[in-house]
């Protein structure tokens, strides 16, 4: 019999690899995706906005992730937004300091940024 108990949320799951600042997550087709802040690895300091998904079993672990790609973005970056088109594309948007100086974060979080948005097309996706 259903007592309409909750079940404990479990997160014990942990991404190894990938930092995911600021991120906003969704499901499309039962797919987890998330568009987070990445964290160049190359001690540059810079960061991006990029689209990944979250794979796995994610009703426990273990989990995953694949990048699918960096979105136009550099400097102080990421926080995005997101609306379904239509069953199969969804607009977002994300904040982006200067494409063309591609500061350090630590720098760039004093600049301007502006508003970005674009298109995501999901059956391009694997």
């Amino acid at each position: 019999m259903d007592d309409g108990a909750v079940a404990p949320f479990d997160c014990s799951a942990e991404l190894t690899g990938v930092r995911l600042d600021g991120p906003l997550s969704f499901l499309w087709n039962h797919r987890l995706f998330v568009l987070a802040r990445k964290h160049l690895l190359d001690d540059s300091g810079r960061k991006r906005t990029a689209l990944y998904e979250i794979t796995g079993n994610l009703e426990g672990g273990p989990i995953d992730y694949e990048e699918w790609g960096e979105l136009p973005s550099a400097g102080d970056t990421s926080y995005a937004g997101f609306a379904m088109l239509d069953p199969n594309r969804a607009l977002v948007g994300w904040y982006s300091g200067d494409l063309d100086l591609d500061r350090p974060w630590v720098l760039a979080m004093f600049d301007l940024t502006d508003i970005w948005r674009g298109t995501i097309d999901f059956t391009k996706l694997k």
